[in-house]
């Protein structure tokens, strides 16, 4: 649904109000209080149904009473029966009002005759307790549960009350029910802190004492159970009371929305609609939605709508129509009558994904070892190893002389189907960036990778998270065992440090599991051999100086030594002890001790990769320098002192901004604060003054400030710029190409109304190996030349121009198209005109006799269309392809053609668009977008059916290729015969 933009008042307002209503605020509102959105709704519904109803207010409590019954909580009740006494009734007369049982069926026989005798529309309204009073009390009942008599109680209500009565009556009919299951939900809410109840109950009660035993248990003494069944038609009332409101929305949105019900006709449209859609709503109104838009037939449209309807489950998506070169976004929702629409125009936003798209593989393609501090590798399109860093090399536990070269599912054939290989495929085959954190049991290890494609294959970053998801998983222990000692103790067993108590005295008097499992003792044993006995004796002193100063100080320790385990080995740890004071004394001491042997021995691989990787640094072709947070230099390779032309010891622990002055609001500048800001990698290439160089920058963030690759471009800038010369040139021949291959269509053909369609596979080109040719001939015959040349761009037009040319001089110059072909091709042969081969189809209509005349070279076969039968044709193939076989030979056909029939020609460019080669559209996806009906407004004359399916031939390649750039150049030239 789209979003409405409305004004959200405080709780604060909308309580202030309703006390200015009531004089005090009912405990019904407390729960709301804390969600303003809840609160306004609960409190407009009560104005409306309730403060502003025309129906009498003693009738609306009576009412209210009298269904109170129904609800589980004695709220209602209660509240209700206390507002009666003020309004003139007695205990007596509450009582015997909650004590009348519900209708039954028989009974509201009587009721309706009752109701028969009032007056239509009556200005005063019955008296309470009067017949006609229960009459009403009764037929509202049966409305508010629905019963099987529930429709004639509807129907004569409406008569007798009128459209403003009785549309009140059942909005406040839907108004008791959503306090029932208001109170229902909230049991909080209590009755004895209502203000009426507080006034008005304690005189009602001494009045009569019944009324007290009947609120304890009336639930036990009445019957009639509250009625299951949905009350479809109170809610269709209130609905309609809000009709107007919820038409002046759907016309104010900045949406298209249109309605459709169960038969697939239009019910509404909104401005917006008619505006997207080009149709005023009374052109569209009750008619079907496929017979008014048959081309979305067989497409994502109907799929998603029939599926919405099917399921009754909401659908989004986007579908794009190439013709309009527009994108929607549309979103279906099931209705009990039917779908409700909404779709806008998205072009824009995709224009604006399909750049950063573009951005982002032109990220991608970039140097490997911008990521050097994450492990890194690249593979090949065949799954190869090209590169593996050092930090790679760690992870993985294998060199980079063991696997460069090699597969990696051979190399780790564990991975093979795993989450691993089919994202990296997803990857490759989608174009996208993916991301997967997983288990990999060979390396027993948590690895969280990034992999990117490129147009040499796929770079994939990853790290080792072994700490971060441990980390995770004794946080999720801790939370989940924190609430019991006994949940203490299993935290304090489960973690990975040995953890201890003390007395006051510093006599240890609790072991975790921890140390028992790493001593191989118990904890008598353990005391009667003493803690200190089991630290280093060269640790001993410091370690005893270290516990003296804490219990001096009533403060802290911590303190490294090296502490036996069990078999007699010695590992470091890091122990910390912690008092627990209370007024200045200790009550008892808490200590952990913590192996770090591991940790220290990380510490050094880490350095030691560190070392590697300014290795690295120095020994790239990259132009390398770092910037700390404060824009601090803090490391230059030897490349990067050459290009700036200082020295590092002139910059390191310097601003660069001081440095280099004249960089200062520059756009590299802006870029570098960008990146920084952001945590986004930044890109670009910027010509620096100073230096008269071109520079390609590279900016990376990190934790501590920027990484910063850059490389002198000034050489391939200049190639560049004579390569945008030379394109610049390529594309005004590629102009005066398209226009000389593609002429406009004579303005009157003979017998026909023909629609013609190109489009060049390579955009950059403009043109292509596909042509059409359409020319008088003599007797008011026309030519009709559709082909196709091998290859593409450029050099296959300069082949369609030799082409296209000969045909008509053979054409001309021979008595039959046979002969004219026949010829030709052996001329293409001999003088090796060709660099490849060509398909033709060429025909000659006589509009007189209706006659074509054919030869199809090796060309996808003609389709024609009969208007009487729906029937499909194929004028085949009547010779090789042209251009391979001097001594070939053709022959020609004839075809009679009736008026309306539709004749499409069209090169392989339809037939083999598709996702991929086994999911192509084929002759038999032409055939049936060929059979897509046209519309009473398509089939007014032939010119438009011929534009209807030229339309449906373009948008079918559109869906079969999903969007996609063609694999082919496209041409089509489509007829109709005119009577």
């Amino acid at each position: 649904m789209p979003q409405i933009a409305r004004t959200v008042r405080s709780s604060e307002q909308i309580s202030a109000e309703i006390v200015q209503t009531f004089g005090f605020l009912p405990p019904f509102y407390e729960p709301a209080l804390p969600m303003p959105q809840v609160l306004e709704n609960l409190w407009q519904q009560t104005v409306l149904a309730y403060v502003d109803s025309p129906l009498p207010a003693l009738f609306l409590e009576r009412l209210n009473v009298y269904l109170s019954r129904f609800c589980v909580a004695p709220h209602c009740m209660v509240s209700h029966s206390s507002a009666l006494w003020p309004l003139g009734m007695t205990a007596r007369q509450v009582l015997a009002l909650l004590e009348t049982p519900p209708p039954l069926e028989a009974d509201l026989e009587g009721h309706l005759d009752i109701l028969g005798t009032l007056p239509l529309h009556p200005t005063d309204f019955p008296a309470p307790d009067s017949p006609q009073e229960q009459a009403l009390i009764a037929c509202a009942t049966a409305l508010f549960l629905a019963d099987a008599q529930s429709e004639r109680c509807r129907e004569r209500l409406a008569q007798v009350l009128g459209p403003t009565l009785f549309n009140s009556l059942t909005l406040y009919l839907t108004y008791i029910e959503t306090c029932h299951t208001w109170v229902e939900t909230h049991p909080e809410i209590s009755c004895e802190v209502d203000r009426r109840v507080l006034d008005n109950l304690g005189p009602l009660l001494a009045e009569d004492p019944a009324l007290a035993e009947l609120f304890r248990s009336y639930q036990e003494k009445v019957a009639t159970q509250r009625s299951q069944a949905v009350k479809r038609r109170v809610a269709d009332a209130a609905l309609q009371a809000a009709q107007a409101q919820t038409e002046h929305l759907l016309e104010s949105i900045a949406e298209g929305f249109i309605a459709v019900d169960t038969d697939w006709c239009f019910t509404y449209l909104n401005s917006e609609a008619e505006r997207i859609l080009a149709r005023p709503k009374e052109s569209l109104l009750r008619k079907n939605i496929w017979e008014e838009y048959p081309s979305e037939l067989g497409t994502e449209v109907e799929r998603q709508y029939r599926l919405v309807a099917a399921t009754q489950t909401p659908a989004a998506f986007e579908k794009f129509y190439p013709l309009r070169h527009v994108w929607f976004e549309i979103r279906a929702y099931p209705s009990p009558n039917g779908l409700s629409i909404f779709f806008r125009d998205i072009s824009s936003r995709k224009e604006a994904e399909e750049e950063r798209r573009r951005q982002e593989v032109a990220q991608r393609t970039t140097s490997i070892l911008e990521s050097i501090t994450d492990a890194f590798y690249a593979l090949d399109t065949e799954w190869r190893f090209t590169y593996i860093n050092s930090q790679a090399e760690l992870l993985l536990n294998r060199t980079r002389e063991d696997l460069l070269g090699k597969i990696i599912w051979e190399e780790f054939p564990d991975a093979v189907e795993t989450i691993f290989q089919l994202e990296y495929r997803r990857a490759v085959t989608e174009k996208i960036t993916v991301s997967v954190e997983a288990f990999y049991p060979p390396l027993n290890g948590w690895f969280e990778v990034r992999a990117h494609p490129s147009p040499e294959g796929i770079s994939v970053f990853f790290q080792n998270v072994n700490a971060r998801k441990a980390a995770e998983d004794e946080r999720r222990q801790l939370e989940a065992l924190r609430e019991s000692e006994q949940g203490y103790r299993l935290i304090v067993d489960a973690i990975p440090h040995i953890a201890w108590t003390a007395g006051p005295d510093g006599g240890i008097n609790y072991y975790n599991q921890r140390w028992y499992d790493y001593s191989g003792l118990t904890f008598e044993e353990t005391q009667s051999v003493g803690w200190k006995n089991f630290i280093h004796p060269d640790d001993q002193a410091q370690a005893s100086a270290a516990w003296n100063a804490a219990v001096q100080a009533k403060t802290t320790s911590e303190v490294e030594y090296r502490l036996r385990q069990m078999g007699g080995a010695y590992r470091l740890h890091l122990s910390r002890s912690v008092p627990v004071l209370d007024q200045g004394q200790i009550l008892r001491w808490v200590g952990t001790v913590t192996d770090i042997e591991d940790h220290r021995l990380a510490e050094a691989a880490l350095h030691k990769a560190n070392l590697r990787t300014i290795g690295i640094l120095e020994s790239i072709s990259d132009a390398f320098y770092a910037l700390d947070t404060e824009w601090r230099f803090t490391f230059l390779n030897a490349e990067a002192e050459r290009l700036v032309h200082r020295t590092r010891e002139e910059l390191l622990g310097k601003s660069i901004w001081e440095e280099f002055p004249e960089a200062v609001g520059t756009r590299a500048y802006l870029l570098y604060h960008r990146a920084a800001e952001e945590g986004v990698l930044i890109t670009f290439e910027e010509y620096y003054e100073p230096l008269s160089t071109w520079f390609e920058v590279r900016a990376h963030p990190a934790p501590d400030g920027l990484s910063i690759y850059f490389q002198n471009v000034s050489e391939r800038k200049a190639l560049e710029l004579k390569r945008e010369h030379l394109a610049e040139r390529e594309r005004i021949i590629a102009n005066q190409l398209q226009a000389a291959l593609t002429p406009a269509l004579p303005k009157d053909i003979p017998g026909l109304s023909l629609t013609k369609y190109y489009k060049a596979a390579l955009d950059e080109a403009g043109v292509g190996g596909d042509f059409y040719d359409v020319f008088p001939v003599e007797d008011g015959c026309t030519a009709l030349v559709v082909g196709d040349l091998s290859g593409k761009g450029l050099a296959a037009a300069v082949e369609v121009a030799t082409v296209r040319n000969m045909v008509r001089y053979a054409i001309f110059r021979n008595n039959t198209l046979a002969e004219a072909l026949t010829n030709l091709n052996a001329v293409l042969v001999e003088q090796k005109l060709l660099t490849g081969f060509a398909t033709l189809f060429v025909g000659v209509y006589g509009h007189i006799e209706h006659v074509l005349t054919y030869v199809n070279c090796g060309q996808e076969p003609g389709l024609i269309l009969r208007a009487d039968t729906g029937a499909i044709e194929h004028l085949m193939p009547t010779g090789p392809v042209l251009g391979v076989v001097k001594s070939a030979v053709y022959t020609e056909r004839k075809v009679t053609l009736s008026t309306r029939d539709v004749l499409a020609l069209f090169t392989d460019g339809i037939t083999e668009c598709g996702i991929n080669r086994q999911k192509m559209l084929g002759i038999d996806g032409v055939e049936a977008l060929l059979k897509l009906p046209c519309t009473p407004q398509e089939s007014a004359t032939t010119e438009l059916i011929s534009e209807a399916v030229a339309l449906r031939l373009v948008e079918g390649v559109g869906r079969a290729s999903r969007g996609d750039v063609a694999s082919d150049d496209v041409c089509i030239l489509v007829g109709v015969v005119k009577s």
